[in-house]
């Protein structure tokens, strides 16, 4: 079905109606009439139902404040009100989609769709659809693979058939904070370490493999790891800046209790040791500061026992956001994170946006084009990105997402 022309509909007088949406915003099915009426949040399998849209440019959008559906739609991409002019011209589709999940894992984090949250209850066998709004914006201009996508879910209930107990489940958008949640981590890793099979360490390191150093954050010092230790391990950009490094001049420095507290940590290592403690944690592996830098031997030893350091991780987390290790981790520490989410009730159904998928987000960060990124992803049993608008979980099972949330259907 090709895409329908609302741009000649821009200058019609709305209907008159409580939500005060446009002409245009009026025949995008905010009312969510295009749902399957027996399940909802799938397909309605009628074919006459329209589902793409082109509704003219961002000027236009600009221009109508008081409509809600435009507010909605600009925001979802980000677009400030006082817009430069090769920005105005350019032109937005809006079309009704889903996020799917044929069962309830997807592999990893290059494969589908993030489901909503970790859930213990929704049944494997479950196909999970996710309506959406996909909003795309594009002009003659717009380099294929720069074109902006954004997307508007319901802010809940859909419900979802049906969990182990016989109840449907609720699922429902989630705001974001500027400051991360933690208990929203803690609850990801107790369903991974508690459910996924798949998600455990298969055999425990033996004495004879190559020992690694870790950050105690406790004590401020470097330790030998004895492979007994839970920890976290993180993967970040070190940028053109060096960041302060382990040396052989270093180490028995570094080593004391209390030795770290006398450096100037970079600070996308110091909020990482400071979320480390956040989540009960006390080890942690970095780079830079658990190999000797000056020391070819021990580089040549520790690079051979990489895969060792990401399998075991208890969790590997990912600074996605940032060009090198000065900047911080966003929502950790006194670096916030954007405020990027707007909610609109539209046809007496709240809506909010939502952020894309995983893997369009890390597109063009400078931490997917380095080069250990692939194996660090790889060897991970848990990964956790922290991008500058939300957190994302990918694990050997399932990928989740910070801005959905599931729940028990209320009676």
């Amino acid at each position: 079905m090709g895409c329908v022309d609302l741009r000649q509909d821009a200058d019609d007088l709305p209907l008159e109606t409580k939500d005060g949406l446009c002409s245009v915003c009026q025949k995008l099915g905010f009312d969510w009439s295009w749902e399957c009426p027996e399940c909802v949040g799938a397909p309605h399998s009628d074919s006459k139902i329209e589902r793409h849209f082109h509704i003219g440019t961002v000027k236009r959008l600009l221009g109508k404040p008081s409509c809600p559906g435009c507010r909605l739609i600009l925001s979802s991409l980000e677009i400030p009100e006082q817009s430069p002019p090769s920005l105005m011209e350019q032109e937005l589709q809006v079309s009704l989609g889903f996020l799917v999940n044929h069962g309830a894992y997807s592999e990893n984090y290059e494969d589908g769709y993030e489901l909503p949250e970790a859930t213990e209850s929704l049944n494997e066998d479950a196909t999970v659809w996710v309506a959406c709004f996909e909003v795309t914006l594009e002009g003659p201009r717009v380099p294929p693979d720069s074109v902006r996508r954004g997307r508007i879910i319901r802010n809940g209930p859909w419900y979802v058939k049906e969990n182990n107990e016989g109840e449907n489940s609720e699922l429902r958008g989630r705001a974001v904070s500027p400051i991360i949640d933690v208990s929203i981590i803690k609850d990801w890793m107790r369903v991974c370490e508690e459910g996924h099979s798949h998600c455990k360490l298969l055999a425990p390191l033996s004495s004879d493999e190559s020992k690694f150093r870790l950050i105690d954050v406790q004590e401020q010092r470097i330790i030998d790891s004895t492979h007994s230790e839970r920890y976290i391990a993180l993967s970040y950009v070190w940028g053109l800046a060096t960041p302060a490094v382990l040396t052989k001049d270093t180490l028995s420095q570094y080593s004391l209790k209390g030795g770290l507290q006398a450096i100037q940590i970079p600070q996308t290592i110091a909020d990482c040791m400071q979320l480390v403690q956040s989540l009960g944690e006390r080890y942690l592996w970095v780079d830079s500061l658990c190999i000797i830098q000056d020391d070819d031997d021990d580089k040549l030893e520790q690079l051979r026992t990489m895969d060792t350091v990401y399998r075991s991780a208890t969790l590997v987390v990912v600074a996605a956001a940032g060009n090198d290790a000065h900047a911080g981790l966003c929502g950790v520490g006194h670096l916030k994170r954007r405020e990027w989410q707007r909610r609109e009730t539209l046809c007496g159904l709240a809506h909010i946006t939502a952020q894309p998928p995983l893997r369009e987000t890390l597109k063009g960060t400078t931490w997917s084009l380095r080069g250990w990124t692939f194996q660090e992803a790889m060897l991970a049993r848990r990964i956790l990105f922290l991008t500058n608008h939300q957190m994302y979980w990918s694990c050997k099972r399932n990928n989740w997402r910070e801005d959905m949330t599931w729940g028990s259907r209320a009676k």
